[in-house]
């Protein structure tokens, strides 16, 4: 089953109860699976994740990604739903996909069917995958994939990329089929703006911005480490410097290149 298998066998349930949700919805300038809309108005965020075993390393990330996503989208609750989870931890937002309906069950009283009782066809996996270029603009990011830049991404490029009317996207975060390189050349191409932090000069995001640079996108480069150690290439691009743990400021920063750059006010 692929992640939008997932995300859409999870959605014709709650539309099976009548529970009010979106898919693939914008929240503080951060893309997010699914947002369920109670009845006595809470907002719940889940997140769709197909890793296959969770080891520590993995726990400890995905804590910090709900806590921050939590932070940032400001929602009532946060559940991160894996396919491959052995035992739900309903207190740290870990959750199977029938743990999730449990929780759900527990906390807002939705009754929905069984799992086994779903059976998706192609037009509905499509209809809960909308091409989302179509419907909003965004910005691409292309940065290290490491716990300790997951703030910077939630509370510094989200909260910028809203402040334009657009969300962020990042191809880690992305349920697609085929080669991960054509879907980073679609997502940057289809992209009203590149984000790029060449933080520590990690190789897939300097390549990653060369194809932005190629592809004429607007680019906003920012760096966290010492300019002298980037490649001579990007060294003399502009480069919007921050220090890890001030997101805020670099927020502010953002949200001014990015209407620089996008010509708004």
């Amino acid at each position: 089953m692929t992640e939008t298998e997932f995300v859409a066998r999870i959605s014709q349930r709650l539309r099976r109860a009548n529970v009010r949700y979106q898919t693939n919805v914008g929240i503080s300038g951060i893309l997010v699976d699914l947002l369920i809309e109670a009845p006595d108005g809470r907002r719940v965020v889940v997140e769709a994740k197909r890793w296959k075993t969770l080891k520590s390393a993995n726990v400890s990330s995905a804590l910090n990604q709900r806590r921050l996503l939590q932070e940032a989208t400001g929602a009532d609750r946060v559940y991160l739903v894996f396919e491959g989870l052995k035992r739900n931890q309903p207190s740290k937002g870990l959750l199977t996909e029938e743990g999730l309906f449990n929780t759900l069950t527990r906390e807002l009283g939705i009754q929905v069917v069984k799992g086994a009782d779903v059976l998706l066809s192609q037009e509905e996996i499509l209809s809960e995958n909308e091409v989302l270029e179509e419907e909003k603009s965004y910005i691409f990011v292309a940065m290290p994939f490491s716990a300790e830049f997951e703030d910077v991404y939630y509370m510094a490029m989200g909260p910028a990329a809203e402040s334009v009317n657009t969300v962020c996207r990042r191809v880690d975060y992305e349920s697609f089929v085929g080669d991960v390189m054509e879907e980073v050349k679609r997502l940057i191409k289809g992209s009203v703006a590149v984000i790029v932090d060449v933080s520590r000069s990690n190789p897939n995001v300097l390549f990653e911005a060369g194809l932005a640079h190629a592809m004429g996108r607007k680019t906003i480069q920012i760096c966290s480490t010492s300019p002298k150690k980037l490649p001579f290439d990007i060294r003399n691009l502009k480069t919007v410097p921050y220090r890890q743990g001030q997101v805020h400021r670099l927020k502010d920063e953002l949200t001014r290149e990015l209407k620089s750059v996008l010509g708004k006010k």
